[in-house]
């Protein structure tokens, strides 16, 4: 990788006296001081740099070689004659390996590079991706050039458009409709990408109103952005459309522009299609990820000229027998993607005839956009126009000046905008980082955390020497922690949860078979000003025909009849609120994820006793452990001061975890509907690759395993009445409730979703009594054992469980068993978005739980388990069979006898 800077150029040196140059971090080992330059490799084998005096600094080199102990692949060393040795760190192993391999072939010393767990691919294959890729992104690049030269831009091919069927046209304007009505689920539009993959009037149609709803409720569009990603790596590389293809590409870059955060998602969910694309050598597929990559998220935050950084991101690292070799196809790649970066900036620009377009182009001028949508809609969803009603002879960049003259008319009133009060609004009183440095700054952390928890695994093979490692990796990670980085976890933290540091003396390595799971606590904090976002709180209405038009014929193309009924359940209420937690902790914007499998050794103990002298808690709580570190800590006073367990996980595909989380937030919505609150606490996931990901953490948590290791020879109840005291006390009593609520939303969500692998060890108890699911790597009929597996039962429902509710006779299991009917009648009337949802990612899925599956049998089964056209009485006769068939089974209980035997899970 040749670096672009030549500010740092020492005088005198002729471009073809060095063989590579970049930023090095040095450190001589006689002392303790690091310095960030730029560095010269001369092809003598000497290393220059000036200093801050601006004296240039020589270092002759002798051998080069990689630190093989380095936890981030980013560390190596430089010997000299002399017998000095000077330790260099770079910013990823991509940047490490290019400093080597010039290292060593300037000094003739051509050792080969150890290989990654990443590094699956030989160089013949990873050359053969790279040409295909060049073809495939030239071609690309041709069509958008010709595109371009069209005085209607992007918008070229749609004047053919105005003939159209009987069918298209009524769905025109059944969609046009549905965006005027009180209530819009972004999830029917989503599914309206699947629905008009042939039809794409009707796709860019879709996709202008989904640009409504990122202005307006872009928290809505980012829960379902895996599956907008998912239609690109379904059906990008097979539309025989091109407007769809531009129209979706462009969608993707204007989305990126407007949050950092969904471009850092598509990032890695863009490598992993990428990956599962070269292992079966679909080159289409390929190219057409690694164009979605380019669209998604690096052209939408380096809007300038391409750069090295986003040539590592499209083509890696490739090895070369001649460092003169990579240079110059660095320069190549750098030079294709720079034309493509500037061929598209031109089509948009040439194409902002009418607001859409004008929205697709936006980049400087994006709050003016966002707030003529915002006036256009007036705090509520409306339909958006997607094609220009006339032709403009001259395409005007968007300015004060003439923003009202690129007001069409009809589509906007005068007396709805004022150009003073945008500018107003879209100002910022505190200055806000580039999001090139928030993105490059994050993917650098986030890969560090991964590249940290692979080699906990690789290079120990217990747990007490990672957890001994442990220290002086954070120590290394908050030496090296970037300026910008966010933790990308949700959309909130793109203005909220800025890292400042990394607490280097908690944390813990988890010890599994397969993976080392590493959880560092971060201190975060809020930026003085947030920054001002066009969005309004919308709500999304999950009954209503106008809700199901696109889901019901999206089933029905997919083999799955419904006669599906849309009003809500009889005697149940419309509130769209979200029902309070007992535990202020469990709120949205607190950190939730997944399970502590082991406790620090130095956990405090506290133990808090209510009036009635029953115990609370045995162990400090989040919220202690959280004000002890903000008193111990230096940036407590810094503005909106938070602390942030994460936990990075690696050798495990998080993205159908990520699709079970979406499941669950759809099950939530489902049962606000209830007059009686049923319990489900998603939590947050991030695919960060094929085989890595990122999860917060389930605070106040353990699993029922620990628990019960922690305390030998108790049952459940037993554990109930020494945390929270006899049974008829306060404290018992609201633990007791919390428990029952949420065992009837995990009942329910385990039966639907056909989860299995339900045992001791996956199942958390928290501190308020309520129960939590955790890992959910099996799902829709595959279990551990596959077809020999114990789990038969719908759900986990062992005789303890039931006697911690009161007994089979008891108030507590009548109130379970009313619950869990009532929310299997809420699912059935919200079955057509459960059901769209599934239909849309499963669609030529890489997830284990689809692959190989017969889809429209797994529908078809999916629906039965959702009760559709049935009656209410038979649908409380199903849950109550549900419940016959689960409590205390026999398969249940030998498979917790298995796991105690094989993994140690108590059972």
């Amino acid at each position: 990788m040749v670096a672009s800077s030549s500010s740092d150029e020492p005088s005198g040196l002729a471009p073809d006296e060095y063989a590579y140059k970049g930023y090095l971090t040095l450190q001589f080992h006689d002392s303790e001081q690091q310095s960030t330059v730029f560095c010269w490799l001369h092809r003598s084998g000497t290393l220059t740099w000036m200093n801050q005096a601006n004296a240039i600094q020589v270092l002759e080199c002798q051998l080069a070689f990689i630190d093989d102990k380095d936890f981030f692949h980013e560390r190596f060393f430089i010997s000299t004659p002399q017998g000095t040795l000077v330790t260099c760190y770079t910013k990823c192993k991509a940047d490490r390996d290019g400093w080597i391999l010039a290292l060593q072939l300037v000094l003739e010393k051509r050792t080969t590079l150890s290989a990654g767990p990443d590094d699956w691919k030989t160089s013949a294959e990873q050359q053969k991706i790279a040409d295909a890729l060049c073809e495939g992104l030239r071609e690309w690049t041709t069509i958008v050039q010709e595109q371009a030269k069209d005085s209607m831009g992007i918008f070229k091919e749609t004047r053919h458009w105005n003939r159209l069927g009987l069918k298209e046209k009524k769905a025109f304007t059944e969609l046009e409709d549905y965006m005027n009505s009180p209530h819009v689920d972004v999830c029917s539009l989503v599914v309206g990408l699947y629905q008009y993959t042939k039809a794409p009037y009707l796709f860019v149609t879709t996709l202008a109103q989904l640009a409504v709803c990122v202005e307006l409720n872009l928290e809505a569009v980012a829960m379902y952005w895996p599956q907008i990603l998912h239609w690109g790596f379904a059906h990008l590389h097979t539309c025989q459309s091109l407007a769809m293809q531009l129209f979706y590409a462009s969608f993707l870059s204007a989305v990126g522009r407007r949050s950092t955060v969904l471009a850092i998602k598509a990032h890695w969910e863009c490598i992993a299609a990428r990956v599962d694309a070269a292992r079966i050598q679909d080159f289409d597929a390929y190219v057409s990820a690694a164009l979605m990559q380019f669209s998604a998220s690096l052209s939408s935050v380096e809007p300038d000229t391409a750069t090295t950084a986003m040539v590592d991101a499209i083509f890696g690292s490739a090895e070369m027998t001649n460092v003169k070799d990579q240079a110059a196809r660095t320069r190549t790649y750098q030079q294709l993607l720079d034309q493509l970066l500037h061929t598209s900036r031109s089509l948009l620009e040439q194409s902002r005839s009418c607001l859409f377009g004008e929205w697709l182009g936006a980049i400087d001028d994006v709050p003016i956009v966002s707030s003529k949508i915002d006036a256009l809609c007036n705090g509520r969803y409306q339909f958006l126009h997607p094609f220009p009603r006339t032709i403009l002879v001259e395409t005007r960049r968007l300015s004060t000046e003439n923003l009202r003259d690129m007001i069409l008319p009809g589509e906007m009133d005068d007396d709805l905008i004022d150009l003073n009060e945008i500018l107003a609004d879209t100002s910022l009183d505190t200055p806000v980082a580039p999001p090139v440095h928030v993105f490059w700054d994050t993917v650098h952390l986030i890969n560090s955390l991964i590249v940290a928890s692979q080699n906990f695994k690789l290079q120990f093979t217990n747990g007490a020497e990672r957890k001994a490692q442990l220290p002086s990796v954070l120590e290394r990670l908050s030496r090296t922690l970037p300026k910008e980085a966010i933790l990308p976890l949700s959309i909130e933290d793109e203005e909220r949860r800025w890292v400042i540091s990394i607490i280097e003396k908690e944390g813990t390595v988890f010890s599994t078979k397969a993976r080392a799971p590493t959880m560092v606590y971060f201190e975060t904090a809020a930026l003085q000003v947030q920054r001002k976002r066009v969005c309004r709180s919308v709500d999304d209405e999950f009954y209503g025909l106008g809700g199901s038009f696109l889901l019901n014929a999206y089933l029905a193309d997919m083999g799955v009849q419904t006669s599906i009924s849309s009003p809500p359940p009889s005697g149940r209420s419309h509130s769209q609120s979200q029902p309070e937690s007992t535990d202020p902790s469990l709120h949205a914007d607190c950190p939730v994820a997944i399970k502590l499998l082991e406790e620090n050794n130095n956990v405090l103990v506290s133990v808090v006793l209510n009036d009635d002298h029953s115990i609370v808690s045995k162990k400090e709580s989040f919220a202690e452990k959280k004000q002890r570190l903000q008193e111990e800590s230096s940036n407590s006073s810094v503005f909106g001061w938070d602390v942030v367990p994460v936990i990075a996980k690696s050798f495990d595909d998080m993205r159908q975890e990520v699709f079970v989380m979406q499941m669950m937030h759809l099950f939530v919505k489902c049962f606000q509907h209830l007059e009686e609150h049923i319990v489900l606490r998603p939590y947050a996931i991030m695919c960060c690759g094929e085989d890595c990901g990122l999860m917060e953490v389930l605070i106040d948590s353990s699993s029922i395993s620990d628990v019960k290791k922690a305390n030998p020879n108790m049952s459940l109840p037993d554990i109930f009445k020494l945390r929270y005291g006899e049974p008829n006390s306060v404290a018992y009593l609201e633990a007791q409730d919390n428990f029952i609520r949420s065992m009837a939303g995990y009942s329910l969500f385990c039966y639907v979703l056909q989860l299995k692998d339900r045992h001791n060890g996956n199942i958390m108890l928290h501190m308020d009594g309520s129960i939590l699911h955790i890992d959910f790597g099996f799902a829709f009929g595959i279990a551990p054992g596959g077809h020999f597996s114990f789990e038969r039962a719908p759900f986990k429902l062992m005789e303890e469980m039931v006697n911690v509710m009161g007994g089979m006779d008891s108030p507590g299991f009548a109130l379970y068993k009313r619950l869990l009917c009532d929310g299997l009648i809420a699912l059935s009337h919200s079955a057509p978005q459960i059901m769209a949802l599934v239909g849309i990612t499963s669609k030529s899925s890489a997830f284990p739980c689809f692959v190989g599956q017969n889809i429209p049998l797994l529908m078809r089964r999916l629906k039965e388990r959702l009760c559709i056209g049935m009656t209410e009485a038979d649908v409380r006769l199903t849950a109550q069979r549900l419940i016959d068939q689960s409590c205390n089974s026999l398969r249940t209980r030998l498979y917790d006898r298995y796991q105690l035997h094989s993994n140690g899970y108590a059972c």
